[in-house]
């Protein structure tokens, strides 16, 4: 039963990860630099495939030269089949909440999804 819970959860986290990168291309249609934009916000995804992680950071502000770091949000959500089965000898049965991968993926995309909406953004 835990091994079907987990499995269901990153399938889940995968999807959210999908959409978290139709957003950031919907934030990011056009140059978001501060010196263009003043103060929209500037998303940047990256996906290492070797370790399969998405590193999202949200600069509230923009992207600038000399960016504050509270002004920046950072998510490292691991994707790989070790973050979602290491849990199973730890846990038994299984939370259904989720892992800890499941829910900063949430928080990412519930975070895009309220600038989307704050800027007006047309997203999908």
């Amino acid at each position: 039963m835990a091994r079907k819970l987990l499995k269901e959860q990153q399938n889940e986290a995968r999807e959210i990860v999908k959409q978290i990168f139709n957003l950031a291309l919907a934030i990011n249609a056009n140059k978001t630099k501060q010196s263009t934009t003043g103060n929209k916000p500037t998303v940047f995804v990256n996906f290492s495939g070797h370790v399969a992680v998405v590193d999202v950071s949200i600069y509230r502000n923009g992207w600038g030269t000399l960016d504050d770091e509270s002004n920046i949000t950072r998510y490292n959500i691991y994707l790989s089949d070790d973050f979602f089965t290491e849990w199973i000898d730890d846990y038994e049965p299984y939370p259904e909440e989720g892992c800890e991968e499941l829910s900063k993926a949430k928080a990412a995309l519930a975070e895009l999804k309220r600038i989307a909406e704050e800027w007006g953004v047309d997203y999908v």
